[in-house]
């Protein structure tokens, strides 16, 4: 697939934007020094796969082993146990990390339900626990004299702070300074898992669109078609159509109808009833949503915009039912 270079150009700043405000907000918000002054920190943004797309103006040594990390990560924990929400601390060398007072906060980002990037906050905490405050020892010759060392572990989920971020504060000194530690920033999620479903369904759109203008542009009038059936005896077929849309009324049954006559999914559209989580149980991907829109316009006779393409107007069949309608009416 090929991307207009401007519209490539804004997806690259934008992306690198939100990883340098990553930063910024630790930055700010942080207690330790290190963190505040020092600005002994990092962050950067991969896709599902864990290949880096973004990162902030941080420091080399940090972002040279970003690229490791998650992909180090999801050989330990499988994509399948993320869940929106999720916050996950690692500082193992072996897991893409540094040395061990270098945390790693990675939090898996959705986008419809399915998983689309991850965020990655380094910072250096003052003391990770080991024979020595500050956890540097020269004359160490184990790695578990030098501090405590943190395997994959989750430390907030939607409800809050698990009780592994107890057990990790219960082996550290200072716990004071790092008890408030602060969840990644609660709208990035939805706001970085909007601009992707954004991102793909219009790159698709775009494309879909400059096949179509290859086509001769056809009349708006009626016409008039036959055919012959293979058969015993054949029969002539005449039928007349027309390129103006039926006035249909928006009904979720009418909704789900042209769903299933037209996206391929492996699951029963018996289950799927007017609030089943479409993008969720992944009725609905990008290609599909595509597909969908062309679908939907040409039946109601509307519109959608790329401002439309957003999750909440495709959670369910009710949610798209009701954009439909309000398209129609408005």
């Amino acid at each position: 697939m090929k991307l207009d270079p401007f519209v490539v150009e804004v997806i690259r700043h934008g992306l690198s934007a939100a990883a340098e405000e990553m930063s910024l907000v630790m930055t700010r918000s942080a207690r330790s020094p290190l963190l505040r002054e020092a600005c002994d920190l990092s962050s950067a943004i991969t896709d599902h796969k864990g290949d880096l797309i973004a990162q902030g103006r941080d420091i080399p040594i940090h972002l040279g082993v970003m690229s490791f990390t998650v992909k180090k990560f999801l050989e330990r924990v499988p994509a399948e146990r993320l869940r929106q929400g999720d916050v996950w601390f690692l500082n193992l060398p072996e897991v893409g990390g540094n040395h061990l007072p270098d945390v790693k906060a990675i939090r898996p980002v959705f986008a419809g339900g399915r998983l689309a990037a991850f965020a990655i906050n380094l910072a250096h905490w003052a003391d990770i626990g080991g024979a020595v405050p500050g956890s540097y020892v020269p004359w160490a010759d184990e790695a578990v004299q030098e501090g405590l060392r943190i395997a994959p572990i989750k430390v907030f989920d939607r409800k809050g702070p698990t009780r592994a971020l107890d057990l990790i504060m219960a082996n550290l000194r200072g716990r004071e300074e790092r008890k408030r530690a602060r969840r990644s920033e609660p709208g990035l999620e939805e706001l970085l898992g909007d601009v992707l479903l954004r991102v793909r369904v219009a790159a698709e759109r775009v494309e879909l669109r400059r096949g179509v203008a290859h086509l001769v542009p056809i009349p708006a009038r009626g016409y008039k078609a036959n055919s012959t059936r293979r058969q015993a005896t054949p029969r002539g077929l005449s039928s007349r159509t027309s390129s103006s849309p039926e006035r249909h009324p928006v009904t979720a049954e009418k909704i789900k109808q042209l769903m299933a006559d037209n996206l391929t999914w492996v699951g029963s559209w018996s289950d799927v009833d007017d609030d089943y989580p479409l993008l969720e149980k992944h009725v609905i991907d990008s290609l599909g949503m595509v597909k969908l829109i062309s679908v939907l316009e040409e039946e109601f006779g509307i519109e959608i915009d790329d401002e439309d393409v957003v999750p909440d107007n495709w959670q369910t069949i009710a949610s798209i039912t009701a954009l439909v309608d309000a398209k129609r009416q408005g």
